[in-house]
């Protein structure tokens, strides 16, 4: 039987190798600021508890769901931000909160397929959940770069 030698490559050369695909999470930072802010929205609606629309939908919202107050300020965004979805009061945000949660779903599904490999041991590898949910957070444009920045040096060769 013959071995084939397997080629080892230290981390520091794989971190500095993979460095560019950081420059990814610096353009989307970029990109981020170039958005039209929706945060004064989110917060005009959270602030009056209440979701109109021109077209007469008017809902309420609930502020407080899982009586953990950073848990109900984090999700209370999120729901609102999602609520065209739901109502279809403009067509742009509509198809952008569809978008995002198919583009979301596939990004998903490989953190979770990646993660399952015996070779990754490093924690932020084997727990995507929480990987997922900052993406929520700060942008999947920001994170996935810097996931697999981490994914490349910390998994073995």
């Amino acid at each position: 039987m013959s071995e084939t030698p397997v080629a080892s490559e230290g981390r520091l050369r794989r971190a500095l190798f993979a460095l560019p695909m950081l420059g990814l999470s610096a353009i989307m930072t970029r990109a981020f600021a170039m958005g039209k802010p929706i945060a004064p929205v989110l917060q005009g609606i959270l602030k009056d508890l209440r979701f109109t629309s021109p077209e007469g939908v008017d809902v309420g919202i609930i502020k407080e769901f899982y009586r953990i107050p950073i848990l109900d300020g984090i999700f209370a965004h999120i729901t609102v931000a999602f609520a065209q979805l739901q109502f279809f009061t403009d067509q742009k945000a509509y198809w952008h909160s569809l978008v995002f949660l198919t583009d979301f779903a596939g990004m998903y599904a490989v953190g979770l397929i990646e993660s399952y490999r015996p070779a990754n041991k490093f924690p932020a590898l084997r727990f995507p959940v929480i990987y997922m949910f900052l993406s929520q957070l700060l942008g999947i444009g920001f994170l996935a770069p810097i996931y697999f920045y981490l994914f490349y040096v910390f998994t073995p060769a």
